[in-house]
């Protein structure tokens, strides 16, 4: 940021001259011709240094000087005077009215020029301690703990509840160095922003505790990086409450697919060799609503899974960091099997540096490919590039009217659909859940050639907004 000054006389020849001899220097400059408009500046301009004539009619320098001290907003402002007195007497009632320095008429440039410099850099680094003395104040206040880094990770400061979660009261160097040595846990230094999950190992009679870690990036309005601020909390309640859950409705899901098994085993052997026919529909009904609900019982355990935001922050959950690879040819190959329909792939190649939620959105897609395609032979076209994920098939398509309700869970398709197809409802849930819990959104379209095109991708980021932040 510019330093600013408020320059005050009024003779405009001693304006013009003080305004020349600043220039190179590039500050911001508010003159100002008599006391009240001066004063009238303070609160509007907020000064950094206020370059202040003594004799003025009507309201003196000293006067306004004494209004200057007397606003909170610039109490702290550096004042240099400018007079045309050079004696002891008028330089002592200046100190003794709050003035930082005394210059006099006429000027020199370079002594000027110094003095100028100096107090307006006394007065910044006044103000950037201000600053640090709120911020430091603040994040004591907080409820969680706070660090914050410079551009490089080195640590500026953190609060009690900091140094009580990772124990850094007697840490003050890198922080990502910190975190790598001690916890494991490497930052990409390209990361803008992140949240992850780190274990706590028990020491003593204290447990294993889980904390979540969130960073971001703060820069300056020129858009230079200035420092980096991390949220740290204690989840391990919370984690362990979401632990039990999830190992609860996975134990559930466990125990509801043996029994589902062995009466859709029975069900079709009373279907294959009914004794009368009345009894082979309602086999057969039997087996299509036991295989419904075993899919349910599997879904059960990913929606537990995607429900628990700490599990899905995690490593190897939906939003880590872990990377895989995704055998199309393979995939294809199997739903031919399951829905025994031939297929063609345009791609036919395997799909690398894959995210968890991106394979899992991908698979989703391609057996909805499989499973509603109207055609004897399914035509797909993927492709996962820089961030983009593009699913096309030759399939019936959506009509305008249901894009949006397709995304519901337990969509109902028609009568007709129903009897057809064996689903849970939740495909395109899932797809659109994990897409947005990585920032991203889904596009659902028809081509004019018929069949569906869906496309996810990044949402539209916010106009970026700098944020000063002190050294």
């Amino acid at each position: 940021m510019k330093i600013k000054i408020l320059l005050v006389d009024d003779e405009p020849k001693n304006i013009e001259l003080i305004e020349a001899l600043l220039a190179p220097e590039d500050y911001v400059v508010e003159k100002a011709n008599n006391g009240p408009q001066a004063v009238s500046f303070l609160n509007s301009f907020q000064p950094d240094l206020v370059l202040l004539d003594i004799l003025m009619p009507g309201m003196s320098g000293y006067q306004v000087l004494e209004e200057i001290r007397k606003n909170p907003a610039t109490g702290a402002v550096p004042v240099i005077l400018l007079s045309a007195f050079n004696d002891k007497e008028h330089v002592i009632r200046g100190i003794q009215a709050g003035a930082d320095d005394f210059i006099t008429k006429p000027f020199d440039k370079t002594e000027l020029v110094s003095r100028v410099k100096t107090q307006a850099g006394l007065s910044v680094l006044r103000r950037q301690i201000n600053e640090k003395d709120k911020l430091i104040s603040v994040i004591e206040l907080v409820s969680d703990a706070i660090v914050i880094t410079d551009e490089n990770y080195n640590i500026m400061h953190s609060n009690a509840l900091a140094d009580g979660l990772l124990k850094i009261n007697k840490f003050k160097g890198n922080f990502a160095s910190f975190l790598a040595e001690k916890y494991g846990r490497v930052i990409d230094k390209n990361d803008e922003k992140g949240t992850f999950i780190m274990e706590i190992p028990a020491v003593n009679t204290t447990a294993m505790s889980y904390i979540s870690i969130r960073f971001a990036k703060s820069t300056s309005k020129s858009g230079k990086t200035e420092a980096f601020v991390f949220v740290i909390r204690d989840i391990s309640e919370e984690y362990g409450r979401n632990r039990m859950k999830r190992d609860f409705i996975s134990l559930i899901s466990d125990r509801l697919r043996a029994p589902l098994a062995v009466i859709n085993g029975y069900s079709r052997l009373i279907a294959a060799h009914p004794p009368e026919e009345q009894l082979a529909q309602l086999a057969l009904a039997l087996v299509r609503n036991a295989e419904l609900t075993e899919k349910l019982a599997m879904r059960m355990t990913e929606f537990a899974g995607m429900d628990d935001i700490y599990y899905a922050d995690r490593e190897d959950g939906y939003k880590g960091n872990s990377i895989s690879t995704l055998d199309l040819k393979q995939m294809a190959e199997t739903f031919e099997t399951v829905y025994k329909k031939n297929y063609e792939l345009k791609e036919n190649s395997a799909l690398t540096d894959l995210k968890k939620w991106q394979k899992t959105v991908l698979k989703e897609l391609i057996e909805n490919s499989f499973k509603f395609s109207d055609k004897e032979k399914v035509v797909l076209k993927v492709t996962a590039d820089k961030g983009e994920i593009c699913v096309e098939d030759n399939g019936p398509g959506i009509e305008k009217s249901e894009i949006e309700s397709v995304f519901k869970p337990f969509y109902s398709l028609s009568k007709e659909q129903q009897e057809e197809y064996t689903g849970t409802g939740l495909g395109l849930a899932v797809v659109k859940r994990l897409a947005e819990s990585a920032g991203n959104i889904v596009e659902l379209m028809t081509p004019q050639n018929g069949g569906l095109r869906v496309v996810i991708h990044a949402a539209a980021a916010p106009p970026d907004t700098a944020i000063d932040v002190m050294n």
